[in-house]
């Protein structure tokens, strides 16, 4: 009989050391015998049965384990203090699937729970996943491949995974980010209190993405522009190697479905965005406080008209709000804008050297509604609404004397085309304007 059956293995207290060196090797490697050719073997007119196994309860119970890994720059090193496991019900026979419950605990108070179901034949997985506490800068040396900085939070990841007929899905998926922080150099980087995603959801035969919520929460960026016109927070990713010819090999044609995503809902509050452009002869900074950003039902690439609201303070006085509706498979977007008392001064040093002026006061106050469809040749759609300019002042460059002031200049009745460019006003209105020439 090619069977074998056991009915109980129960494995208490195991202690395990494990390590892979520099080169690659696992220290478990030098219990595995070496690779032997088999010899041939006569043609057999009948197939000869495989062993059927058979495991009716398998138990590992307060486990311990240490684990190094030198391969990666600098090494990694952990400890579970209290590794579990059970199987019920394992079988090699097709059609059987076996229960199975993984739990462990490490040194740092990372805690993973997982439990499901597998298959052997046909190879279906199920595993519902459960971790908790981990902290991120702790695996810097495996991301060092991709960051130059090490990024330090916490984070926790629960979700349904399973995989059968060769496709991989995802059900309920959460992930829960805490405290980040990561540096782009010198002063300038990330900080998040709360980042979680919920309700995503994932079809490699539907090759669909879902996601039911992101939320951020009291958020702190600062990044620059160098005159380059670098962005500073591409500093925190490492350049990598191109890609050999010889690995560039065609992928073989698959007929695939086209990548469907869509995201319900998105809700930041509590962010602070500080900008230091170096690309004028004079770097200017421009400061975005009290961000609040909603979103809505965001999807492709079918047409879905998504709402949005964006609220924040700018420089000391200023206000804006941004509210209407973007079609992310087509980027026509309808948008209301409200500026109040944006500081003209901060966007001084984006006036070309020609202007022979030094502005040194002004507020733009604006009521505007877009409307703008992308086409292939262009740009199309319409604008219309008010303008105002309030406490204009300027000096000429060249003698710092008074050039041009005026108290209040208001444009009503603005409506306008893009393409072909129309422009029309109700009305113009000055006050308290003098200028010298």
């Amino acid at each position: 009989s090619r069977e074998l059956h056991l009915e109980r293995v129960h494995i208490y207290n195991p202690e395990v050391w494990l390590r892979r060196d520099r080169a690659g090797q696992w220290s478990f490697a030098e219990l595995l015998a070496p690779a032997v050719e088999p010899a041939p073997k006569e043609e057999s007119t009948s197939a000869e049965a495989p062993i059927l196994v058979t495991l009716d309860d398998f138990l590992l119970k307060n486990g311990w384990l240490e684990f190094r890994d030198e391969l990666p720059e600098g090494g990694f090193q952990t400890e579970v203090l209290d590794l579990g496991l059970q199987v019920r019900g394992f079988s090699t026979a097709p059609e059987t699937q076996a229960e199975y419950t993984l739990l462990l605990q490490t040194s740092r108070e990372e805690r993973l729970q997982v439990f499901g179901g597998v298959m052997l034949e046909p190879l279906a997985v199920e595993a519902q996943v459960a971790l908790a506490g981990l902290p991120i800068e702790a695996y810097t040396p495996y991301l060092a491949t991709f960051l130059t900085a090490p990024v330090v939070g916490r984070a926790g990841v629960q979700g349904m995974l399973s995989y059968a007929d060769g496709v991989v899905r995802l059900a309920a998926g959460q992930l829960d980010l805490s405290e980040l922080a990561a540096s782009f150099g010198g002063d300038e980087g990330l900080n998040l209190a709360r980042l979680s995603v919920a309700g995503a959801r994932f079809d490699g035969g539907e090759n669909r993405l879902e996601i039911g919520r992101i939320e951020l929460a009291d958020g702190d960026l600062t990044m620059s522009r160098n005159a380059e016109g670098r962005l500073s927070f591409l500093n925190l990713l490492r350049e990598q190697p191109p890609v050999a010819e010889a690995e560039k090999k065609p992928a073989p044609a698959k007929a695939t479905a086209p990548f469907h995503y869509r995201l319900q809902e998105l809700n930041a509050k509590g962010l602070q965005v500080a900008f230091t452009d170096e690309g004028p002869k004079k770097p200017v900074r421009h400061l975005l406080r009290d961000i609040e950003l909603s979103l809505k039902n965001l999807a492709g690439p079918e047409p879905v008209v998504s709402p949005f609201n964006l609220q924040a303070r700018y420089g000391r006085d200023g206000k804006l709000n941004l509210s209407g509706e973007v079609t992310a498979a087509t980027g026509k977007l309808v948008l209301d804008s409200r500026l109040q008392h944006i500081s003209l001064v901060d966007f001084a040093p984006y006036l070309p050297e020609s202007a022979s002026l030094v502005l040194v006061d002004g507020a733009l106050d604006t009521r505007l509604k877009f409307r703008l469809n992308p086409v292939p040749d262009g740009l199309t759609g319409d604008f219309s609404g008010e303008l105002g300019i309030r406490n204009f002042y300027c000096l000429d460059s060249e003698h710092r004397e008074e050039l041009l002031r005026w108290g209040s200049l208001q444009l009503d009745g603005i409506r306008g085309e893009l393409s072909p460019f129309a422009l029309h006003l109700d009305g113009i209105a000055l006050s308290d304007y003098s200028a010298k020439i």
